[in-house]
């Protein structure tokens, strides 16, 4: 990448507009292709970190984590400790599957569990937060009890019959801790950040005064940004199950590292078969996001899913890419090279266009 590549110019201009027009109250970006990289990150005056805002500013990664969680399962998968082909039941004492079906730990990373997010969308969502269950587990529920709650909570479809977002990343998450005896987020650390020689990520579980990060804000229908305190509840909750899914927290840098980690295959990680499983697209019968199962995301592109990111399946071949619901993403383009990262800490992004308008400078669109 040369000094002059002008998308270096409209990415900071992005960037200055989105806070300057009161779309977002604090984001950065990093963009790199081989060896050079630059990266900015702003605020909005009135935001009260204004101040202390920087590139190594924590922020909650959200579906980001994700990444994190199955980079640090394939590693162990490579050296023999598990095999996807495991049944959860064998691992998650508690765990029950009825007669008809076995959910495996494949099942788990590529989504096709049948689990679901809890919500207001479906009769299916409306018994996962009956059960406590909303975009995370029940603050307090561990182990055999926490495994078998959720184990027998309805299904969406069969294990391997389909494709919809949910907890299950969560789920191997545990597994994980099961298998290791380590908690989730040390475990990720000593498997993805150390050999990417980035600093150790947290956990919201762990947030404090001492490990500070960057408030989730929601916007209001006048503009204002308000604390997003539904979000923010369980944070710091030490009785908090892990949260592989969605409880991790990073910087504009370690998020940048992952995406050049996807980018360039780095063999530090994954030998480039583990690579391969991982980026491959594990919708059943070669889908995309549109034939998601009660999980429909709205306005996206049609993209297959790797083990807990998107994978390219249109024209920009050799893309991985994934986003939080707060604003941090990544796209990493194996083909061309590139490497972008992105955070923010506002809810609802979508609203914004981020995602559309990073595309546009990355791929040059007219």
């Amino acid at each position: 990448m040369k000094p002059s590549d002008p998308r270096i110019a409209k990415f900071s201009a992005l960037l200055s507009d989105l806070i300057s027009t009161g779309t977002l109250p604090c984001a950065g970006i990093s963009f790199s292709k081989n060896t050079m990289q630059t990266a900015q990150i702003l605020c909005a005056e009135s935001f009260p970190y204004y101040k202390s805002v920087s590139k190594t500013s924590q922020f909650a990664l959200h579906s980001l984590s994700k990444a994190f969680t199955s980079i640090c399962a394939q590693r162990l998968v490579e050296r023999g400790v598990f095999k996807w082909e495991t049944p959860v039941g064998e691992v998650l004492l508690g765990w029950i599957d009825d007669s008809n079906t076995q959910t495996t730990l494949y099942h788990l990373a590529s989504h096709t569990a049948g689990l679901t997010y809890g919500g207001n969308t479906n009769n299916f969502g409306r018994e996962y937060l009956k059960a406590g269950f909303n975009k995370t587990a029940p603050i307090g529920l561990h182990g055999t009890a926490l495994y078998q709650t959720i184990s027998l909570l309805p299904k969406l479809y069969k294990p391997g019959d389909g494709w919809s977002y949910s907890l299950a990343t969560d789920v191997l998450g545990w597994v994980l801790e099961e298998i290791t005896g380590k908690p989730l987020v040390d475990l990720v650390n000593i498997e993805v950040c150390q050999p990417l020689g980035i600093p150790p990520i947290s956990s919201t579980n762990a947030h404090s005064t001492q490990n500070p990060v960057i408030p989730v804000m929601n916007k209001t229908a006048n503009g204002d940004f308000v604390f997003a305190k539904n979000v923010m509840a369980d944070w710091g909750n030490q009785t908090n199950p892990s949260s592989g899914g969605g409880g991790f927290v990073g910087n504009l840098m370690q998020v940048h590292s992952l995406a050049e980690a996807f980018t360039k295959r780095s063999k530090q990680l994954l030998s480039d078969a583990s690579w391969n499983m991982l980026v491959t697209n594990h919708i059943p019968h070669n889908g995309d996001i549109s034939n998601a199962i009660g999980s429909k995301i709205k306005g996206r592109r049609k993209v297959g899913v790797g083990f807990g990111f998107g994978v390219a399946t249109d024209h920009r071949n050799g893309e991985v890419s994934w986003e939080g619901a707060g604003g941090c993403m990544f796209i990493s383009n194996i083909v061309r090279g590139e490497s972008l990262a992105f955070v923010s800490n506002t809810i609802p992004i979508h609203s914004t266009k981020v995602w559309y308008l990073l595309r546009e400078i990355l791929y040059d669109f007219n």
